[in-house]
């Protein structure tokens, strides 16, 4: 975490909590800054840090801003525990039981105050948490409970505690327009039990407020820009597989990863993205942001099934000559401009893109995503040489072929036959030159291929 980031969570402290009643020491402003520093900074994460809860933050509002801070301090997923020095925040509060986590029994004789938290998030006392539905949200509610109770009153606690629920994301079909609605409920019936003066326009407000920071969370998906669209979604890929954390992963690991994001775009339906209430974006700003969003994955759909057949040839070259290998190894280091080392890219044939071709696919792959990874070039020359060299049939044919080779279904020699074979020759020759210590093997799968070309 840089000193800038820091620094960011700082003042938007010193800023927010004057509002909400308090002055803060500098003592206490520090302790809430390493709080959110320290929770987000793990190694496991890449997209989930404080810089995404810093993009989110409303300058004039500050509840809006305080539990942005908040809302992703737990990633347990992805963390693989509570975050570094939340162990005795939540000691109290939840227990272990197998690899399951469930609320403590005394929760609520302990902290009273965190019923509306429970109300809001459909839990309770002794109850298993469910991993796949809004544990890492309602956790970081009680963080923020525990490090702001001190000094926020309730009212405005319920208040955090709506717009963390309202970040949960992607929910089922049927329960997205149903979900904001459903926060309005819990709201109510949470905040009557402890300020029943609070009328029907502070809930209102109170869920306008947490429907904006829901969609503030995924607004990436309604980017004008698809570049950026997919360097934010890269992100993502190593805090879902931890192979790729490292520089020691394989072709195997890394198309294992872009499958399960394939099939989570394939899931994805773009009305499951945004949320609506009264007016809560306009009928057009909602409109419009589902349409972007519907885009976005469309184009995400076609250019991560590119890149996996591009994957699936060079899968099938490495299990064909000795077995999978290490990306770099087989492909070339991943190298700034100007360092030394042969790339398979470097060696593939100068082509033209065809009129058939989706333009923004294309230059998605030859010009490459907005962000720098450590996993993956931001273009994706292989790829985009595949995707030249095909039309929608055949790459919809290559597509289905990958999968079943990925099951297993069919054999590495069997699936390289689905390519041209000019294809396949251009990929392995290519190969031949970044990883020289297959060059006879590559050889070989070429004249088993071609006996014809060979001779």
């Amino acid at each position: 975490m840089s000193i800038t980031t820091s620094k960011r969570i700082y003042r938007e402290f010193e800023r927010c909590l004057p509002q909400l009643g308090y002055q803060p020491d500098a003592s206490q402003l520090t302790a809430l800054t390493n709080l959110i520093d320290q929770s987000m900074s793990g190694e496991c994460r890449s997209f989930h840090r404080a810089t995404h809860s810093l993009g989110l933050i409303d300058a004039g509002d500050a509840i809006l801003t305080v539990a942005a801070l908040f809302h992703d301090l737990v990633y347990f997923q992805v963390d693989g525990k509570l975050p570094d020095g939340t162990a005795e925040f939540f000691k109290p509060l939840i227990r272990y039981q197998d690899a399951d986590l469930y609320l403590s029994e005394d929760i609520l004789l302990l902290y009273p105050r965190l019923a509306p938290a429970c109300e809001i998030f459909e839990t309770g006392p002794g109850k298993k948490l469910n991993p796949l539905a809004g544990l890492n949200e309602f956790l970081s509610s009680l963080a923020a409970f525990m490090a702001l109770h001190a000094f926020v009153n309730d009212e405005d606690l319920v208040q955090i505690y709506a717009c963390i629920e309202a970040t949960i994301p992607f929910r089922p079909a049927g329960a997205t327009s149903g979900a904001i609605f459903n926060l309005e409920k819990n709201v109510r019936s949470a905040v009557a039990k402890i300020n029943p003066r609070l009328n029907d326009q502070w809930v209102n407000q109170t869920v306008a407020r947490a429907t904006d920071l829901g969609n503030r969370d995924v607004a990436n998906f309604a980017s004008t820009d698809p570049s950026w669209f997919l360097a934010t979604t890269w992100l993502l890929l190593p805090e879902r597989n931890p192979k790729l954390r490292g520089v020691a992963f394989s072709v195997k690991d890394y198309r294992f990863s872009l499958l399960k994001m394939s099939e989570f775009f394939d899931f994805l339906k773009p009305e499951l993205i945004f949320k609506s209430f009264h007016g809560i974006p306009s009928h057009f700003e909602h409109s419009e942001m589902t349409r972007a969003a519907s885009e976005n994955i469309s184009t995400a759909r076609e250019y991560i099934k590119v890149k996996l057949v591009a994957l699936g040839i060079l899968e099938a070259l490495a299990q064909s000559t000795g077995g999978d290998i290490n990306m770099p190894v087989f492909l070339g280091s991943i190298r700034q401009d100007g360092s030394p080392g042969p790339r398979m890219e470097d060696f593939l044939p100068k082509f033209k893109p065809a009129a058939h071709l989706n333009q923004k696919v294309y230059s998605l792959l030859t010009d490459g995503r907005t962000l720098e990874t450590n996993f993956d070039l931001r273009n994706s020359p292989l790829a985009a040489y595949i995707y030249s060299q095909t039309d929608d049939a055949g790459l919809k044919a290559l597509f289905q072929a990958s999968l079943a080779f990925f099951n297993g279904k069919t054999q590495p020699v069997d699936f390289l036959r689905a390519f041209p074979f000019a294809v396949t020759e251009a990929v392995a020759s290519a190969c031949m030159h970044s990883c020289p210590e297959r060059r006879t093997d590559l050889a070989k799968i070429l004249t088993h291929l071609n006996p014809a070309k060979a001779s």
